[in-house]
Order: structure tokens, then C-alpha cells, then sequence
């Protein structure tokens, strides 16, 4: 049997693990996330047109536990897709292990309430053939800006809640046959941005209808804002070894529902008399789904090749 873990505190897995290139914090993932073999799998123009970030079987925005983190620079086009000149970071997930044991759990806790939990366990079945993984993840803290009306505080904004969890399943009877089965599920929940006036310039337009917001802990948003997001995935992965090459079938499907409306302006009206502010939002359901088909060489093959087939 493995080991069973107890860590305190809590550590992000991405830590400074991402390179200056990629134009990010290391520690903030953008929402859309995936990898070429997962539903969604585009690069992230937000973050660098000739970069991409891709997560391999995971959910969108969480990353659980990790097994590496790989940065490729230069073209990566063959393998990520078009636009993919400047280079590349995989995040690939831990998978199951097997014929071992093994369970970790690590939590943390700050102020705002703040807390995070990431925990795992590792079952092994059918001796060293087969093996199950279950992953879960929370995290949670207060809003950091208070919503004030008033002088009296009625809400507050930019907090957090999240729930992560996902399940993986691995197969190896033979030598040359392979199969990997994962599902994930993400829900996050939160107020949204805590806005607020910083300056009023005085020239036109919305000048003098807002009054600035000193406080930078503090705004006037007229409601409690929403920013929600539920998402859930499978994946499945099948690979047969043959004398010339290796036969692999990838397959996802991806799931995704978000909703976000807010009070953009997060200030009392200069005029109490005047009722006037600017809040919107969105919302989007989507599906996402991908196969794809490659036959490529073996590893101890003198001639590296791959042909495949892609859709989406």
C-alpha cells in the first residue's frame, strides 16, 4: 500500500510554473481551457495570439492535481492546431496509478475566510491491470469588496465558491492494449467584480452623474451581482498496439453553462434624485465535442510518423 498524506497548507499546483511569455499571472487561468484531444481545445487569443494554454482532461478553470506541466517553445502547429507559432504550455493531469494506493489530502486557510482543499485517492483493482482515481477540489472565500447603501452594508462582491471533482479509470490487461475512461464536474459560484468610480474628470458624457467611491474596499452597486458557471466532461481514450504502428481513438464531449450580470458603474448617483445605472451581463450554453483517430509509429520505431483523422 501507498502512502496516506496529511500537508498543510494548501499550495496552487501552477505556482510559478508558467513562463513570462505566455503573457499571465502564474497563477490565473483563463476560462477557456482544454486540450487538442479534449472538446474545445482552441488556443486562448485572450492571453497571446501565437501562445496557447492547454489542460488535458480536466475541467475548465480547475486543475486539481497535476502529474507535469510542459512548455514548448516554437511552432507547435502539427500537434495544437493552427495559430500555435509561438509556443505551447500543457497541463497534464495525474492519472491513475497502477497497482498502488496512495490518498493525499492538503487544505489551507486565510483570511476572508478563505478556504482550499485539494484531495485524492488512488485504488488499485484487479492487481496491476486496472486502477481508479477520484480527485476533488474546494475553494471558497468572503467578498472582498462590501457592497454599502446608505452607510450600511448590504452585500458583498468578489467573493468565491467553487466545487471541482473528477473521477478517472485505467485499463491495461495486455501489454498492447490501453484504455483511459475520465468525467469531471466544475460548479463555481460568486457576486461578481466589485466595481466603483474613481475619478469624475468632469467633461460630458456620464460626468457628474456618479459619485466616486473612496473606499476601495467598499461600493455602491444598486444589487448583489452574479457570476455562475457549471460545466461537466467525459472523455475516453482507447490505444491497440499492432506490428507496424499503434491505433489510438480519442473521444470528448464537454458541457458548459454561465451566467453573469452585474452593476458595472458600482456607484451612488450623484443626484439622489436621479435613479440611473449601468449594469448586463451574459449568458451562454454551449456543447462541445471531438474525435479524433491517429496511427502512428511505435516508440522503439527507427521512422517517428503520425496520420490521423480530426472532428469537431
Amino acid at each position: 500500500a501507498g502512502p496516506v498524506h496529511l500537508n498543510l497548507p494548501y499550495r496552487d499546483p501552477l505556482a510559478g510554473a508558467l513562463p513570462d511569455w505566455l503573457g499571465m499571472p502564474a497563477v490565473e487561468l483563463p476560462a477557456p481551457v482544454a486540450g487538442p484531444d479534449e472538446a474545445g481545445g482552441e488556443p486562448v487569443p485572450e492571453i497571446e495570439p501565437s501562445g496557447a494554454l492547454y489542460q488535458g482532461g480536466g475541467g475548465i478553470g480547475d486543475l486539481g492535481e497535476l502529474e507535469r506541466v510542459e512548455v514548448l517553445k516554437g511552432p507547435q502547429g502539427t500537434l495544437f492546431g493552427r495559430n500555435v507559432a509561438g509556443g505551447a504550455v500543457s497541463v497534464i493531469t495525474t492519472p491513475p496509478r497502477l497497482g498502488e494506493f496512495d490518498a493525499s489530502l492538503e487544505a489551507g486557510y486565510g483570511n476572508y475566510d478563505r478556504v482550499d482543499v485539494l484531495g485524492y485517492v488512488n485504488v488499485p483493482l484487479d492487481g496491476d491491470k486496472a486502477a481508479l482515481r477520484v480527485t476533488g477540489t474546494y475553494r471558497r472565500h468572503d467578498g472582498y469588496v462590501d457592497r454599502v447603501v446608505n452607510g450600511e452594508k448590504v452585500g458583498e462582491l468578489d467573493d468565491l465558491d467553487t466545487k471541482y471533482g473528477r473521477i478517472q479509470f485505467r485499463l491495461e490487461p495486455t501489454e498492447t492494449f490501453r484504455l483511459n475512461l475520465k468525467a469531471d464536474y466544475l460548479s463555481e459560484r460568486g457576486g461578481g467584480p466589485g466595481n466603483r468610480v474613481l475619478l469624475d474628470l468632469g467633461d460630458g458624457g456620464l460626468s457628474g452623474l456618479f459619485a466616486p467611491t473612496t473606499e476601495r474596499n467598499e461600493n455602491a452597486a444598486t444589487f448583489d451581482g452574479q457570476q455562475d458557471r457549471d460545466t461537466w466532461g467525459v472523455r475516453g481514450e482507447v490505444e491497440l498496439d499492432l506490428p507496424f504502428g499503434s491505433l489510438r481513438y480519442l473521444g470528448s464531449f464537454r458541457k458548459l453553462d454561465y451566467i453573469s450580470y452585474y452593476d458595472f458603474d458600482g456607484a451612488p448617483p450623484a443626484d439622489p434624485e436621479l435613479v440611473f445605472g449601468i449594469e448586463g451581463g451574459n449568458t451562454e450554453e454551449s456543447e462541445f465535442y471531438s474525435n479524433e483517430l491517429q496511427l502512428r509509429s511505435l516508440p522503439d520505431s527507427d521512422v517517428r510518423w503520425v496520420v490521423g483523422l480530426y472532428q469537431y
